[in-house]
């Protein structure tokens, strides 16, 4: 499997997901499941707006 770096600026999506990919993004999404991601020390530590922008 390669590993493709995407720039999350560059894509052509609204603003709001741009927010979404960066959060998962910081929160290491890619290696976690959901349920570790938001079971994280990290994910709890956001608000509720942060956590669902």
């Amino acid at each position: 499997m390669t590993d493709n770096i995407i720039n999350i600026d560059e894509l052509q999506i609204k603003d709001k997901w741009k927010r979404r990919f960066k959060l998962y993004q910081q929160l290491n999404a890619d290696e976690l499941s959901r349920d570790e991601m938001m079971k994280s020390q990290a994910f709890k530590a956001l608000s509720f707006k942060e956590r669902y922008p």
